[in-house]
């Protein structure tokens, strides 16, 4: 991955999660990126993402950005609003990049200096992406906002579906084959899944990305 940030160039960051499986306290956390940034020659992005694995409080993150310049930034998928200041605002946080990692918060994110966002949504329909992030830096703010309500109304229309089922629907829709899903769907998920057919040419359409 390519991370621009004041015009530097960070070639081949590692997005790093915390350890997932087991339930971990804060200092097992702390223990283990400690010994990520000792033992790997490489720029470091700290990934905040508590719904499939363990959270960070605000406090170790805190800690993250004085563990030295690999750690080059964080990314936060909790879609915890408050923390798009509250980190902003951290002592240490001059010089990294923060990018969102939960699209329904990204014009907010921009809007308080967050860098950019690290996209799921990216990966079905990047249109509606670069139309928040490209019209916010071109100082548009209204017409990013609008770029960010479209974006909401998908998520909406997404998250009815486990994760990432309704990217493999949808991408099918847009000329994009990706095989069957793993798990057979019931016969209710079919019925949902039908209707999302339906409902997705009509949003593209409405974005002109048909």
């Amino acid at each position: 991955a390519e991370l621009w940030i004041d015009l530097q160039v960070y070639d081949d960051a590692l997005l790093v999660p915390p350890p997932y499986g087991f339930r971990l306290q804060q200092q097992d956390m702390e223990a283990f990126y400690r010994r990520v940034i000792g033992e790997l020659d490489a720029p470091i992005l700290i990934y905040h993402y508590p719904h499939f694995g363990n959270g960070l409080e605000l406090p170790t993150i805190q800690k993250f950005f004085h563990l030295g310049p690999k750690v080059i930034g964080l990314k936060d998928s909790s879609g915890v609003a408050g923390n798009i200041e509250a980190i902003g605002h951290m002592e240490g946080r001059d010089g990294r990049v923060l990018l969102m990692g939960n699209d329904l918060l990204i014009h907010q994110a921009l809007q308080k200096g967050w860098q950019g966002a690290i996209s799921g949504v990216a990966s079905l329909c990047p249109e509606i992406l670069c139309a928040v992030y490209d019209n916010y830096a071109k100082g548009d703010i209204e017409a990013s906002r609008k770029a960010q309500e479209a974006l909401d109304e998908l998520i909406v229309q997404l998250d009815s579906f486990p994760f990432p089922w309704a990217m493999h629907l949808g991408l099918p829709l847009r000329g994009i084959q990706t095989g069957l899903l793993s798990q057979e769907l019931s016969p209710e998920r079919k019925e949902q899944a039908a209707k999302f057919a339906d409902w997705f040419p009509g949003w593209l359409k409405r974005q002109n990305y048909l």
